[in-house]
């Protein structure tokens, strides 16, 4: 697997407080992009079954965008991914 900066940074200490102060400011929705290439670091044109296509996944970036998710539902944020 190549090299990569880590995800997100101290951004993910702040994830749930942020989405609580969205919440209480009455928004029912947050957009968030997702970054694919650290899903995937490596390419996945060979992947002929997702089975094959979820070997690839880095679980760090997966477990990442979970955090998040998660975070949303608990605070009844719809996610608008982009």
């Amino acid at each position: 697997m190549a090299e990569r900066p880590e995800l997100a940074g101290a951004a993910d200490a702040t994830v749930d407080a942020d989405h609580e102060r969205a919440a209480a400011l009455s928004n029912n929705a947050l957009r968030l992009s997702l970054e694919w290439s650290r899903i995937f670091p490596e390419p996945t044109d060979d992947a002929q079954t997702l089975e094959e296509l979820e070997a690839l996944a880095d679980p760090v970036a997966v477990a990442h965008y979970h955090t998040i998710l998660d975070s949303l539902a608990a605070h009844g944020l719809t996610p608008l991914v982009t």
